[in-house]
């Protein structure tokens, strides 16, 4: 990870929309980005308590990315050593919500073109996948 990682844990309006028994992780990003330019991922996950103190007694930093550039893999847990609190996940009816939103290049030593293969992981949950075309 690259020293200067950008990251943050508050909800932005770019969001998926979730209903109230949604449980797992999603996230959305943009469709197209310029090399040059930032690379947006926004997320949020929703468990039950239990289901979260059994991932990690701060499950941001559970996340897991996993990207998929042709052949290459890229899997990394990029809040794993962060300091979380616990006023950093919120309750969201019986479940437990969390945000989380970091630019995907400020993870990446190279920025590569090519059309890539997102998905998030928390625990069991997995997210959907989603392609993004980086010119």
């Amino acid at each position: 990870m690259n020293e200067e990682f950008v990251y943050s844990i508050e909800p932005h309006a770019a969001l998926p929309d979730l209903g109230e028994d949604f449980l797992g992780v999603a996230f959305t990003t943009p469709e197209q980005v310029s090399a040059q330019g930032e690379w947006m991922l926004e997320g949020v996950f929703q468990l039950t308590p239990g289901q979260l103190a059994a991932v990690d007694e701060q499950p941001h930093r559970a996340l897991a990315l996993v990207a998929q550039l042709g052949g290459a893999w890229y899997a990394d847990t990029p809040l794993r050593p962060k300091i979380f609190f616990p006023d950093d996940v919120h309750p969201a009816g019986q479940l437990v919500r969390g945000y989380f939103r970091f630019e995907l290049f400020s993870l990446f030593r190279d920025r590569v073109a090519g059309e890539y293969t997102l998905s998030m992981a928390l625990g069991e949950h997995l997210s959907d996948s989603t392609r993004v075309v980086v010119r």
